[in-house]
């Protein structure tokens, strides 16, 4: 249970040691600093602490490979953070460039590359490891939302085993978008599933089945390698 004044919660991770660090998603204080709440393993409330030059409205948050860096995604501020989990200290480490830019959802490569889910351009931003700059790895109007309920379009996405292709829900549209992989560029976005209820965070399991938050269902869907 997130301690009292907390926001929604919204990302999620564990570090090595199976610690649990949630960011936070607030719509009633735009002024206020974005919290990182931290439990231990057995759910036991740790700390809470304010991300210094974050907005309210916090996304995915992860441990980068490699680093050990905490990645949080700031989607009111248009930037990746990095942010150091018992202080709250922070330094930007990718920005985001467009008026409507909206960060969201956040996974990474083999390679180490980071891929940002930008929920309303309809885009999917790339960068190498050490952050910087991203370039718009895929761009299409399959990932902005055309519905009524939300204007979020791209939110989570993940790589399949293979990195193959990586799949991105659009929370307004229902659908999860496939786009293949070619030599590391982006093929021919496709629908590849519909009537996902608000599709939102996403991760592959070992056998490579794709389970999907359906924000809009109150439910978690799990889909096989056919979207069946």
């Amino acid at each position: 249970v997130l301690p009292p004044g907390s926001a929604h919660p919204e990302g999620i991770t564990t570090d090595s040691k199976g610690n649990f660090y949630v960011v936070t998603w607030d719509y009633d204080h735009p002024g206020h600093l974005g919290h990182l709440v931290v439990f231990s393993r057995d759910g036991k409330f740790q700390r809470r602490v304010e991300i210094a030059g974050a907005s309210s409205r916090l996304g995915d948050i992860s441990f980068q490979q490699g680093t050990g860096d905490l990645l949080v995604v700031d989607y009111g501020g248009k930037q990746v953070l990095k942010v150091d989990p018992m202080t709250g200290a922070s330094t930007v480490f990718i920005s985001i460039p467009g008026e409507k830019a909206a960060p969201n959802g956040m996974t990474f490569d083999k390679k180490g590359n980071i891929y940002l889910t930008d929920s309303f351009q309809g885009t999917v931003w790339k960068t190498g490891p050490t952050g910087g700059a991203p370039t718009p790895w895929v761009k299409t109007d399959l990932l902005v939302s055309h519905g009524v309920i939300t204007p979020l379009g791209a939110n989570g996405l993940a790589f399949d085993h293979t990195e193959t292709a990586l799949f991105v829900g659009n929370t307004g549209d229902h659908t999860i978008i496939r786009v293949p992989v070619v030599n590391g560029e982006a093929g021919q976005p496709e629908v590849w599933v519909t009537s996902i209820t608000g599709p939102d965070g996403m991760f592959f399991d070992e056998e490579d089945r794709l389970w999907v938050v359906a924000n809009r269902a109150d439910e978690v869907v799990v889909l096989d390698k056919t979207g069946k």
